[in-house]
Order: structure tokens, then C-alpha cells, then sequence
């Protein structure tokens, strides 16, 4: 075993030369993969290259063999995109069926996920469908199940998983207290949460379990990769090593981090037939460390810590989502919204409440400095980031954003 999965040497280059080569984007960038003697020797694929290319020139097999085309929300720059078969769809719902939640023909799963271009929903059905699970498909981001419904439907048809961004558990809990419903005695079947698609630090994952009374299940992956971590029951995210190939790099990508350094993560897709990927660098911080699960899994764990364009410069010290997660999760009263600009010296940091505030700022700003949050910290905590009556109504929901950088 090597640092990380295996001995770069373990991996056959052929065999990924046979699936890459096949995209007309890998035809061209790499002309062929004879000369390479290690996978270390294969230049990076970087997210603008992806962005730059056709759509189709990523495909890398029969358009008679595609299942689904996606692309990302975009939320920090344009869209990436990527294929999938069947086989691809199938994989992916896999490693969600063996991960903590533990699917079974007994489950009804409700999908919060979008039914879009975005990737999750479709792999908890896959998931579904190989367990026997029945589905809900309440997306969200439509006029059709809104908040109330999700929450009628849950109780109605007693949902014993529900599936969705971190995200929407807050919305809804808001929507429940409005409603002044007690979420962990009005859902009795539901056995627990699979999340995706947004961080999820530690203290966040507990505040979340702690308002629902149940227990939270991590996917980190991406729409250009597939499900590259799944969280077992005891909280670990585990690589997926049978299907992905990880390297850890400094931003600059001149030096290879350590084991339990945090770097950027390079991936490369081992199983993926639609649109393989070798050596991305996906632009996510994340980190490796060495497992002897109690789940029995000594598949290496994976800890994510957002992406490094949301990270901010105050100063000489970098602070990222998952350090304001971490600050804003664990305070005594949690905002129902937030948001972070950067300033000129520092950071302003907007905190919405839907109930009275007990804290004063002051106390608030010390809470901070305790949790290493750098710099001039200025606290709003009257302005309104967004409607909590819309909750109510058939608004749309839409993706946060939690950092805005100074233009």
C-alpha cells in the first residue's frame, strides 16, 4: 500500500489509456500514454480545461451507451459537465446502498435533491432501486412539493429516510417550527438522513442531528466524478477505492502533501465509462488519514473542507467554510441564515434569526476569536437574507452562498 490508495505502479495504464484515449479531449490533450512509466507522470486535468471543452468531446464511449448527461450548479464559476451510463448510475447508487444508511426493501426514501442537472437524486434512486427501497421524488427547486408538503408527506407516508442537501434540513426545521411542528416526535419511522452536495464540518452534522434527533449520512463526491466518499455508521467518510484513485497536491500543484495534510484533491476515476477523468483536479481541500474503521472498512478516510475559492486571505492566516462552519455551528443559538463578505480588513459576517436574539454581539465576536476566526470582524444581525414566509408558499428554493468575496 501506498500513501494514499496503492503504488501508483499498481495502476494500469493501459487500461485507463484504453478508456481516456476514447474522448476526443483526451485524444488531444495526451496524444497517447505509451511514454508515461506512472500515473505521476500524466499531466493534471484542470476544472478550466473541462469547462473550455465541448460537452461532447468529454464522451468517451457510444452516444448509444449514454444514460445521462449533468452539469454542476456553477455556484463558483461556469458549469462543469459530465456523462454517465447506466453502469456509471448503477456504481454510484452502490456506494450510497452499502454506506451507513443502509438501504433495505423495508425503506421509503424521500429524494429532496433536485431532479435536474444535478447528480445525487439520480444516484439515491439507483441505490434505491438495487435495495428495493421505495422512492418519494419530492425535488426541490420546484413550485410542486413545496416545504409544507415535504414535511405533510414525510408524516403521511411515513418516510423512514429523507435525502437532500444539509441545507434543506435547516429549511425545513424552520418551516416546522413556523408550522409548530416537533420534528423528533412527528416523523417516528424516519430512521435517518443521507446529504450531499454542500460541506458538512463536524459541528454542523451535529447541530443538524441534534435538531432532528437523528442520524446524519455524508456523501462527498462531484458531478464531473461521481460518489467518491461514503459515510459508514460510525461517522467516517471512506474512499471509494475500488473506483477512484486520490492524490493530495498544494494549490500550486508543485508538491504532493502528506498523509493528514490538507491539499487539493486530484482524482482520478478507475471505473467510470461515460467521462473517465484521470489525475482532476477537482479544486476541493480535503484531507487523508489511515483507517481501522469499527464499521470493519480499512478503506482510507476522506475529510473535506469546502473549496479553496471560497477561502479567504485576512491577513497571514486563510479561513474557509469549513472553519466558519465550525464557529457559526457551535454557537449557543444557530442563525436560521448566514452569510460572510469580505471586507477591506476583514470580514462581515450577516446572521439572520427567525426568533429573538438572547446573545449580544459582543459575546458573539468573542465566540469567534476563540474559534481562530482572523481579522476585523463587523456583525450584522438585522439584516434579512432571505424570507422565511416564502417557506410557506410555493417559492422556489435556491442554493446558498455563504462567502461573497470583494469584487
Amino acid at each position: 500500500m501506498g500513501a494514499y490508495l496503492k503504488n501508483e505502479q499498481e495502476i494500469n495504464l493501459s487500461i485507463l489509456q484504453e478508456k481516456v484515449l476514447n474522448s476526443p479531449f483526451y485524444k488531444s490533450k495526451l496524444k497517447s500514454m505509451n511514454f508515461y512509466s506512472s500515473i505521476k507522470d500524466v499531466p493534471f486535468t484542470l476544472k478550466d480545461e473541462i469547462r473550455k471543452t465541448s460537452k461532447y468531446d468529454l464522451l468517451a464511449v457510444d452516444k448509444r451507451l449514454i444514460s445521462h448527461f449533468h452539469e454542476s450548479s456553477g455556484t463558483t464559476g461556469i458549469p462543469t459537465t459530465s456523462w454517465y451510463t447506466k453502469r456509471d448510475l448503477e456504481t454510484g447508487g452502490k456506494e450510497i446502498a452499502v454506506s451507513g444508511i443502509k438501504l433495505n426493501d423495508n425503506d421509503l426514501v424521500l429524494i429532496r435533491f433536485p431532479f435536474s442537472m444535478f447528480v445525487p437524486a439520480f444516484f439515491v434512486l439507483h441505490a434505491a432501486y438495487q435495495t428495493g427501497a421505495g422512492v418519494i421524488p419530492a425535488s426541490s427547486r420546484n413550485t410542486v412539493t413545496p416545504y409544507p408538503k415535504v414535511l405533510e408527506l414525510m408524516t403521511e407516508l411515513e418516510v423512514t429516510v429523507f435525502a437532500g442537501i444539509p441545507r434543506e434540513l435547516e429549511l425545513l426545521a424552520e418551516t416546522a417550527r413556523q408550522l409548530s411542528i416537533n420534528l423528533k416526535e412527528s416523523f417516528p419511522h424516519l430512521r435517518g438522513i443521507l446529504v450531499a452536495g454542500e460541506l458538512l464540518s463536524p459541528r454542523r452534522k451535529a447541530y443538524l442531528e441534534g435538531v432532528w434527533g437523528r442520524p446524519i449520512y455524508n456523501l462527498y463526491g462531484s458531478t464531473e466524478t461521481g460518489n467518491i466518499a461514503k459515510m459508514c455508521e460510525y461517522g467516517v467518510l471512506h474512499l471509494s477505492e475500488e473506483n477512484y484513485y486520490l492524490e493530495i497536491y498544494e494549490e500550486s500543484l508543485k508538491a504532493e502533501k502528506a498523509v493528514g495534510e490538507v491539499g487539493v484533491a486530484v482524482i482520478t476515476t478507475l471505473t467510470n465509462q461515460a467521462a473517465p477523468l484521470i489525475r482532476y483536479v477537482t479544486e476541493d481541500l480535503v484531507s487523508i488519514h489511515p483507517s481501522k474503521c469499527q464499521c470493519g472498512s480499512s478503506h482510507l478516510e476522506v475529510r473535506h473542507y469546502g473549496r479553496a475559492k471560497d477561502c479567504l486571505t485576512i491577513g497571514d492566516k486563510t479561513i474557509g467554510l469549513y472553519e466558519l462552519q465550525e464557529a457559526i455551528y457551535s454557537l449557543d443559538q444557530v442563525p436560521i441564515a448566514w452569510k460572510v463578505r469580505e471586507t477591506e480588513d476583514g470580514m462581515n459576517i450577516v446572521m439572520q434569526y427567525s426568533e429573538p436574539v438572547l446573545l449580544l454581539k459582543g459575546v458573539i465576536q468573542e465566540h469567534y476569536k476563540k474559534n481562530n476566526i482572523p481579522g476585523t470582524i463587523t456583525l450584522s444581525l438585522d439584516e434579512t437574507l432571505f424570507d422565511t414566509s416564502t417557506l410557506l408558499n410555493n417559492e422556489i428554493s435556491r442554493k446558498p452562498v455563504y462567502i461573497e468575496k470583494r469584487k
